[in-house]
Formats: C-alpha cells, sequence, structure tokens
C-alpha cells in the first residue's frame, strides 16, 4: 500500500508538472497572439494614415495642375485642406519679394474666418503668429488659444477654438507661404505631418509661379527693347 500510495504520489506529481507546463505554453502562446494582433493592427492603422496622406496630397497635386488662376486655386487649396483634415476654419498666406528691401507675407485666401479677422491683409516677417512661423521655419500648434484672436462662428454662435495650428509652406528650406488651421478638435502627428508635405506641394506651385512670372517680365522686356533698338535703327 505505502509502495501503491507513493507511485501515485509520483504520477500525480508528475501530471500536474505536466498540467502546468501546458498552462505555461498556452500562456506563452496566447501572449504571442496578442502580439502579432498589436502589430498587425498597429500596421493597418499605420498603413490608413499612409494612405489618407496620399489621397490627400493627390487631391491638391489635381488641384495645382488643373487650375489656371491663382486667386481660385488659393481659394480651392483653402477649402480643399479645411475640408479634408475636418478644421473649421483656416487661411492661406504667400510671401511676397517683390520689395527686395521688405519682405511681406499676404492673406491670398481663407475658408470661414470673420473678415474682421483679416483686417490687415498684410504681414511683416516676425509679426503675429504667422510671421513668428515664417522667420522659425516651423510649425507651432496651440492648444490655449486666446480669445480675441479668433472666433468660430457658426449657426449656434460664436466660440474660441481648442487647437490652432500654423504651418510654413516651405520647398528646399525657402518658406514660399504660411498655411493656418483653426479646429474644435486637436490635429494629431500624421495630420501634421501631412500639413508639412502638403505645403512642399503648394510652395513648389509658388516658386514656380514666380519663375514663370520673371521669366515673362524678362521676355516682354527684350522685346520691348528690340523693338525700340529697331525703331532706333529704321530712325
Amino acid at each position: 500500500l505505502v509502495f501503491i500510495n507513493r507511485q501515485s504520489e509520483r504520477e500525480s506529481d508528475q501530471s500536474r508538472l505536466e498540467a502546468e507546463e501546458r498552462n505555461q505554453k498556452l500562456l506563452m502562446q496566447q501572449e504571442e497572439n496578442i502580439r502579432k494582433t498589436n502589430e498587425l493592427e498597429l500596421a493597418q492603422a499605420e498603413e490608413k494614415k499612409r494612405q489618407w496622406a496620399a489621397e490627400g496630397i493627390t487631391q491638391v497635386s489635381e488641384i495645382v495642375r488643373q487650375t489656371t488662376s491663382d486667386e481660385a486655386i488659393f481659394d480651392q487649396l483653402a477649402a480643399t485642406t479645411v475640408k479634408y483634415l475636418k478644421a473649421n476654419q483656416g487661411g492661406i498666406f504667400v510671401v511676397d519679394r517683390s520689395d527686395e528691401e521688405q519682405v511681406m507675407i499676404e492673406l491670398r485666401a481663407c475658408y470661414a474666418y470673420e473678415r474682421k479677422k483679416f483686417i490687415e491683409n498684410t504681414i511683416i516677417p516676425g509679426e503675429g503668429l504667422v510671421g513668428q512661423a515664417f522667420l522659425e521655419k516651423d510649425y507651432l500648434y496651440f492648444t490655449d488659444i486666446p480669445e480675441d484672436y479668433v472666433r468660430i462662428t457658426s449657426g449656434l454662435g460664436q466660440a474660441t477654438p481648442t487647437s490652432l495650428l500654423i504651418v510654413p509652406m516651405k520647398v528646399n528650406d525657402v518658406v514660399e507661404g504660411v498655411l493656418e488651421l483653426a479646429s474644435f478638435h486637436s490635429f494629431e502627428e500624421h495630420e501634421i505631418d501631412f500639413l508639412k508635405k502638403l505645403g512642399e506641394v503648394i510652395a513648389s506651385f509658388i516658386q514656380n509661379q514666380r519663375v514663370m512670372l520673371q521669366t515673362r517680365q524678362l521676355l516682354e522686356s527684350a522685346q520691348e527693347q528690340s523693338e525700340e533698338m529697331r525703331a532706333q535703327e529704321e530712325e
């Protein structure tokens, strides 16, 4: 009986150890499955963000490619950007370098802003938040906005936005404009990265338009000089 009892105890201990080992393996397998699931969900979320950004860039690129009027294009870009990010208001400022002694930043388009927000449509570098973003060449993001800075107007009245994002639009480290967005919701990191890339597209357009304008002016000037020379030769 003693032998049988000891044998039973040994078998019971062995069974317990085997059961514990199986449970441990099951727990490890569950943890591995959870880890893989989390990694898959994270990868899917990142891919969704990349697709979202790519679609937005495509929309803006199409606007830039198809629109011929400078004024119309900035209105479309402001409206498209605000709607795509589900913000509430937005403005696009463009840098004017026609005066070599004084660079100016001009409001070219706004979406859903009250007109009194932009009584002065021209800003000098360093003036206000837009001018500061121009000088620093980096975005400014605020979640504590002074009540007198901007108000969002709707059918229910007026309210101060909870988030303000100002992004310089630059290409080759040259700032060609500034984008300002105000919203009742916060801006996520991938949305800020998207606006940086969007700013490069718009800045490239502004830069190309400036080069085309300068080229056209040079051609017109050369043509005028040629006509003057021809007139002098005839005289």
